[in-house]
């Protein structure tokens, strides 16, 4: 598990069809890699840049409902969560 930082980070203003209370944590992993994981494995991604995480994270928050925590170590992106 990595270390974490929480932040809430404000989302654009989405339909309210969205997914309440999902908790994303971003970080980058051993390569340098930005990842965007959310904490049940429902969501996740490999990214260019932190920015690009962080969009992505909101868009799937979508309502500000959920969070967003920066890890303060490596992040592990794996495909069998």
């Amino acid at each position: 598990m990595p270390n974490l930082s929480t932040a809430v980070v404000p989302s654009p203003a989405r339909p309210a069809a969205a997914r309440p209370g999902l908790s994303f944590t971003i970080g980058q992993d051993v390569s340098g890699c930005w990842v965007a994981l959310e904490s049940h494995g429902i969501a996740g991604g490999l990214f260019r840049n932190r920015d690009d995480a962080i969009h992505y994270a909101g868009v799937e928050i979508r309502n500000g409902a959920g969070e967003i925590r920066f890890a303060t170590g490596p992040v592990a992106f794996t495909a069998d969560r």
